[in-house]
């Protein structure tokens, strides 16, 4: 009893009591003990899984930066991200675009749209539209003139007996309908055609606007000395607007926000693009100018003087002015590339 610390001289019963009561203590201190054990390695798990699915975490960001191609912090990450699932949303509305010019246009791929649109004039498209159209419009008056028609027997016949006269307008009325029926059908047709001629207009406009936009960007980055890098087409249903990118930051300008000189410069790219359009189709006309370098830095007007040299090389540009500098420039940068012609003061 002493070395358990119980009193020497207790009952045998009360030490019993005491000895059942350390006991369950020890008991209960033992579960509790095992069951912290059991929490504790549970924990530990969890925290190894934890650990296991960081990594795989990690290495997902990893691959994602290697296939977006973004070595920065995670916002850019998820900003290349974002603009991938955009992608993706585009490419699913070019798909369904191409499915509905497929369907009008009687094809099932991009090879024959082109084949169909090769020989395609765009003024002979124009012309077959117009008239395709006006029979539309045409068809559909006769279509209401009809329907008025077919009313009036439809009142006549209600006013009328039981005698040849109602044969008569029953006889009128399956004529009409006849003729309604036929009118319908070809009115449909031209509706068809009209729209399968509206489609392939499109078609020949933004194959060949492409191709301007291209190269009116080309000069314009040129004229600009790369302070703008590239010119893009934002649409709003009817009309396009023109956009010009800052290569500073990226941000969108129209025209009218533009200075004075940059405007001149747009202006300028544009009748470059028209002229090399021109010259690719094998029309050669003179290129002429008077003095829009006015509000060029000298920069900006040598860049302008070496597209229009480049412009001579298929045919003839020509270059008004009376500011000294820029004859100046001309002369000591295009070399034999530029011959300069002073004419006689009036």
């Amino acid at each position: 009893a002493g070395e358990l610390c119980f009193e020497s001289d207790a009952p045998a019963l009360d030490l019993a009591a005491q000895l059942q009561s350390r006991l369950r203590a020890a008991q209960e201190a033992a579960s509790h003990e095992q069951r912290l054990e059991t929490q504790l390695t549970e924990q530990k798990q969890l925290l190894e899984q934890a650990q296991n699915d960081q990594l795989e975490l990690a290495a997902q960001v990893q691959a994602l930066r290697a296939l977006l191609g973004q070595e920065g912090d995670i916002t850019a990450l998820v900003r290349a991200a974002t603009q991938a699932q955009k992608a993706a949303g585009l490419q699913v509305e070019i798909d369904r675009i191409e499915q509905q010019v497929f369907l009008r246009l009687g094809v099932k791929s991009v090879a024959e749209v082109e084949d169909l649109l090769t020989d395609c004039d765009m003024a002979t498209v124009k012309a077959q539209l117009a008239a395709v159209e006006s029979d539309l419009d045409a068809q559909v008056e006769h279509h209401a003139e009809t329907i008025g028609d077919l009313r009036s027997a439809a009142d006549a016949l209600a006013a009328v007996g039981g005698d040849e006269a109602a044969a008569v307008l029953q006889e009128k009325r399956q004529t009409i309908l006849l003729d309604l029926e036929e009118k319908a059908r070809h009115s449909l047709r031209l509706r068809l055609g009209a729209l399968v001629a509206h489609e392939a207009l499109i078609q020949y406009r933004d194959s060949h606007r492409s191709g301007m936009l291209a190269q009116t960007e080309q000069a314009f980055v040129t004229l600009t000395n790369g302070r703008y890098k590239a010119l893009q087409t934002q649409s709003d249903g009817e009309n396009e607007t023109l956009l010009a990118i800052q290569a500073a930051d990226d941000r969108a300008k129209l025209a009218q926000d533009m200075s004075k000189g940059t405007r001149f410069q747009l202006y300028l790219a544009l009748r470059v693009a028209g002229y090399k359009q021109f010259a690719q189709s094998g029309l050669t006309l003179p290129f002429v100018a008077d003095d829009i370098f006015e509000t060029f830095d000298n920069a900006r007007t040598l860049a302008a003087l070496r597209l229009l040299s480049e412009m001579g090389k298929t045919g003839q540009a020509l270059y008004f002015t009376h500011h000294k500098h820029v004859v100046d420039l001309a002369r000591r940068n295009l070399g034999d590339d530029c011959q300069i012609h002073e004419l006689p003061p009036r």
